[in-house]
Formats: C-alpha cells, structure tokens, sequence
C-alpha cells in the first residue's frame, strides 16, 4: 500500500507491507541514507523478505526528499528526519494491526544515525535496532560547505542535490558513538571492509561504545552493497535473523 503521512504540515510517501498472517504482527520501520529514497534495492529486497517472515514493514522518504514534501534546502536535516519517524509509528499504532511490543528499526548510513537517535528518544516503542553501515554524525571531511554556504551532493537519481550549511551544522548535534551508551534494546551493526564513506572503523567505535545485546556482522564490501547481489542477499539474511531472533520468537 502507499499512502501519505502527514508529518507537521509535509506529507510522507510511504509505503506499507503486510504479511498474511493474522494480526498482530511485528512492525520493522526502514531508514534510508542521505539522499537516498524508500525504493533502493537494498530496502525493497529485505521488505520483501520480513514480509515473508510475518512483519510488517513501513518505509518512507524523508521530509524535503524524494517523493515526500518539502524541500531539500528547507526541510531535509537529520532532526525532521528523527521527528518524522516518531510520526510513521503513531500513523502506523493508529492504523495497522501490529504487536507494539515486538518493533524494530532498520536504518543505512544516515538513517542508521536516525535510527540510533530515535531510539534514545523513545526507548519505550523500540525492541531491536540494525544500524547498516551507521553514520557517525561527523560533517563531510572537507570543510567547504562552511565556507561555501552548503554542498553539492552527487546522487544516483535526484541529480546534483545542493544541501545548504544549516543540514550539516544540524547533523553534527548527533553522535552516534556517544548516543548508542543510552540505549538498552539488542542492536546489530553491520560493517564493510572496503566502505571509504562509513570506515569498518567508525562502525566498530559505535559496536564497542553499545550495550549487550549486541552483534557485529562485518562483510567484504564497500557502502553500496546494494548493488552486488550476493552481497545484498548475505546482508539481508543476517539482518533478518536478527530480527527474527528478537521480534519473533
């Protein structure tokens, strides 16, 4: 089903899957990366898979991106994004029949930040959390969107998307490594050797600062593992599994 939630005054497109089996079932909320969109392969592909195993997944674009309302230079910035989430999940309380007590977060890049920072806002709707390949929080290495007013990102379908000074100045109030010490749900990380974007270094900083439960799945391949099938599918497995093992048992 896709349909709009409407998130202060920007309507989400969003998209919903359910199993058939009878309700209740668990919920698994998907986060895309920066510049990213509901539809990249690596969301869709592990959709279609919770789905099969009796989830309920949601995923939408964020506020000002894709097909989402808004603007990127008004509205895309790392706390809408968070903000928005919490809006997915009432909308999804308010309309779908799911377990609120078997909720997951899944999140790539930036959403894997998101997800973290949602998480430690509201502690008592989450129950497992995947951060793939999760941001630290750090701005771009190079410091000219300081000098320069923004950045200009080179995306896969949206063209030169140009990101002004206040996306970064915004983001970098987040920390993953320092955020993850609060939280108190099983988490999961997952690393790649080669990623030159989010360093298998920077993931097992996050991994060492979390809580027990936890588990780190480190994997031959750079940030877009969407695009290696069988790199795609072997993610996806131990990203389902995980869930599966605490979501629904």
């Amino acid at each position: 089903m896709v349909t709009s939630v409407l998130h202060n005054d920007l309507k989400l497109a969003t998209i919903i899957e359910q199993p058939d089996t009878e309700g209740p079932n668990p919920l698994v909320i998907l986060l895309h990366g920066n510049t990213g969109w509901k539809e990249e392969e690596h969301l869709d592909s592990l959709a279609e898979l919770l789905v099969d195993e009796g989830y309920i997944v949601v995923r939408f674009d964020a506020p000002g991106s894709g097909e989402s309302a808004g603007t990127w230079a008004d509205d895309y910035r790392a706390t809408t994004y968070i903000e928005s989430v919490k809006t997915v999940y009432e909308w999804c309380v308010t309309n779908l029949d799911l377990d609120t007590n078997k909720v997951g977060i899944w999140g790539h890049s930036m959403g894997g930040m998101v997800a973290v920072q949602v998480v430690a806002r509201w502690p008592e709707l989450f129950h497992a959390l995947c951060g793939c390949q999760p941001s630290t929080g750090k701005a771009p290495q190079t410091n000219s969107w300081r000098e320069d007013g923004g950045y200009m990102m080179k995306t896969q379908i949206f063209g030169d998307v140009w990101l002004p000074a206040d996306f970064f100045e915004d983001r970098l109030q987040y920390n993953t490594a320092e955020t993850v010490k609060n939280l108190r749900i099983p988490q999961l990380f997952i690393a790649g050797t080669i990623d030159s974007l989010v360093p298998q270094s920077a993931v097992e900083e996050i991994f060492l600062t979390a809580n027990e439960p936890k588990q780190l799945e480190v994997f031959e391949t750079d940030h877009f593992y969407k695009e290696d099938q069988a790199m795609l599918k072997k993610v996806n497995a131990v990203t389902v599994s995980f869930f599966n093992k605490y979501l629904n048992e």
